[in-house]
């Protein structure tokens, strides 16, 4: 089966595609046809951009996505006198896809955190966190950078080079810098972490984390909960004091 259709919603297109001949299987009395779409570019004229950025956004965020599929279908059917090629077949079908419900069910669980360096004004932080994907679909977004958020306070930001999401639980390596001295709340995280008690943040989505205009959108929606863990070593292993014959004497 051959395929030429335009995905919609609301009436308004978002993206057209044209595939070539796949093998498909038939069920006469059900009524249905069903097949394997190979790697296929979804052709977005300019007109549909914005359309198409909406879609993108409604399906990382939402669980469930409604959207129609109008178009022609031909078809090397085999029958009792041959094969037949059927041309042009129109269908208007509705269907829906899972969505990414923005990551967050189940929320990511940071499984390992490292201060990699520091400065006066910044530290550096080695970040593992697993990220389920409720969905069917398969994401490669590029490096992503989201803002780390305490208590409301914009932290710092979270880098997540090159990341690509399958369907199910995903191991991804990123990176986070934050300021904790630039205010209370983020003497307060610094404080939390170095206790071993941790802290719940937010890793939230802006206008700028990603260079992929189709999915600016999408991730300028995310706002993501997870909670950073406390660090489990000490600082401080031991200390002694000791006091000299003659600190009472003369006080050094």
């Amino acid at each position: 089966v051959a395929n030429s259709f335009t995905l919609s919603r609301t009436s308004v297109s978002i993206a057209n595609l044209n595939s070539s001949y796949n093998p498909s299987t038939s069920n006469m009395e059900a009524g249905t046809l069903t097949f394997d779409l190979a790697a296929t570019p979804l052709i977005v004229p300019e007109e549909s951009h914005e359309a198409f950025q909406e879609f993108n956004r409604d399906l990382t965020t939402g669980s469930d996505l409604p959207f129609n599929v109008v178009g022609k279908a031909s078809v090397y059917a085999n029958t009792s006198i041959g094969v037949v090629n059927l041309v042009n077949i129109p269908f208007n079908a509705s269907t829906e896809l899972s969505g990414l419900q923005s990551l967050a069910n189940p929320a990511p669980t940071i499984t390992s955190l490292q201060v990699a360096s520091g400065t006066s004004t910044a530290l550096t932080m080695d970040i593992t966190v697993v990220i389920v994907n409720p969905s069917s679909i398969s994401l490669n977004a590029g490096d992503i950078i989201l803002d780390l958020m305490y208590s409301g306070v914009r932290m710092g930001t979270v880098t997540m080079p090159n990341l690509a999401i399958v369907p199910g639980a995903n191991s991804v390596n990123a990176t986070s810098t934050i300021d904790p001295a630039a205010s209370p709340e983020g003497l307060e995280l610094l404080s939390l972490y170095t206790s071993g008690t941790g802290a719940s943040v937010s890793i939230v989505g802006t206008s700028s984390s990603t260079a992929v205009d189709s999915l600016t959108l999408a991730f300028g929606a995310l706002d993501i909960g997870s909670q950073i863990p406390g660090l489990q070593a000490k600082l401080l292993v031991g200390a002694s004091l000791t006091v000299l014959d003659t600190t009472a004497v003369n006080g050094k």
